[in-house]
Order: C-alpha cells, then sequence, then structure tokens
C-alpha cells in the first residue's frame, strides 16, 4: 500500500521575521507554465515558484539540472528548468498497451479481471470501460469509441459473445424478480 506524505517546512521573511509553517504534499508533475523562459532564476526562487523545499532544487542539480556556472548563488534559466521538468514528467510516464489498463493504486499498466468488465455509454461517440485490476482489485478504468467498442474489449480480454448477443437481439430480455399477476376473470 502506498501512502502520501505531507511535509511542514518552515517560511523564513528575513533574517529575523520568522512566520508559521507552510504545508506542501509531494508531487511529480509541476506547472511549467509559471517558469518564464526568459529569466534567471536562484535556488529560492525555484523552490518559491514550484512549492518545493530548497533542498529539493539541491537534489535536482545533482541530478541533471543545469546551472549558469558552478558559482553561488546558483542561477538557472527558464529555458533550462523548463526542459528539465519536462523531461523528468515524460520519463515517468508508462504507456498501457492495447491489451492494459492503469490501475492508480498500483501505479502502472495491468491486466484487467476478465469477468468483471463494466461499460457505461458516455455519450454517442464514446464509452467508459470499467473492470478490476488482477493484481490488487481496484477499479480501473478506459475510455473507448462507440465504434470499435467490440474490439477494445477483445483486446482487453472480455468475453463479447455476450454482448454481440444482446445488440443483435430485436427485443432484449429483461433479468428483473418482477412478476405480472393475472386479474381474474370477472365471468
Amino acid at each position: 500500500m502506498r501512502v502520501q506524505f505531507t511535509c511542514f517546512t518552515k517560511i523564513h521573511k528575513g533574517p529575523s521575521k520568522m512566520k508559521g509553517f507552510k504545508r506542501h504534499s509531494r508531487r511529480s508533475r509541476y506547472s511549467v507554465r509559471r517558469i518564464k523562459s526568459r529569466v534567471t532564476y536562484s535556488t529560492r526562487e525555484i523552490a518559491e515558484l514550484l512549492g518545493v523545499h530548497t533542498a529539493t532544487v539541491l537534489k535536482w542539480y545533482k541530478s541533471d539540472l543545469e546551472k549558469i556556472d558552478n558559482s553561488r548563488p546558483f542561477l538557472v534559466m527558464g529555458t533550462a528548468l523548463k526542459h528539465f521538468l519536462s523531461n523528468r514528467q515524460t520519463k515517468r510516464r508508462r504507456p498501457c498497451g492495447p491489451h492494459q489498463m492503469m490501475c492508480m493504486k498500483c501505479r502502472m499498466p495491468v491486466t484487467a479481471d476478465p469477468h468483471s468488465f463494466h461499460v457505461t455509454n458516455c455519450n454517442a461517440k464514446t464509452a467508459l470501460v470499467s473492470a478490476n485490476c488482477s493484481i490488487c482489485g481496484t477499479r480501473v478504468n478506459r475510455s473507448a469509441s462507440a465504434g470499435n467498442l467490440l474490439d477494445t474489449l477483445k483486446n482487453l480480454g472480455c468475453d463479447t459473445t455476450l454482448a454481440k448477443n444482446l445488440s443483435e437481439a430485436v427485443q432484449p430480455v429483461l433479468n428483473t424478480d418482477f412478476v405480472v399477476k393475472k386479474k381474474p376473470d370477472e365471468n
């Protein structure tokens, strides 16, 4: 089971003015739109801009974030920071194959349990395919076009013979416990 941690860091406003605590959570994606390309940023400015600790930015320098030079204060061009963060985010992506669905709890593409498929029509063009993860049992979802729905279900491992029979039926059979009682003849 994966747990999300929250960190508390002190915010310093000048040498003698100490404010309270600022709460922030661990992130894996940062807004690149806030970064201006032609501006140089110091370590502290990057930390404030992205809402991370300065120690995180120092770790980024060790991992591959390009500094202008090695003298202090470390300065980074906005284009280099944008490039670093966008490359970092694309490395974390894990694309799903045609027979897989993304499980958020396992944080990886998984195959779905073949007996747990459920299809919901979103609109005339798309449908939402839901099933249970074969590893942890959590609900996983995948959208599909309505025209290719049967092909998508086959690729995911669903038995589509029942779906074909129901879609070809002129009048579908209702599976209910409702029994119509006949009125007695009044003769």
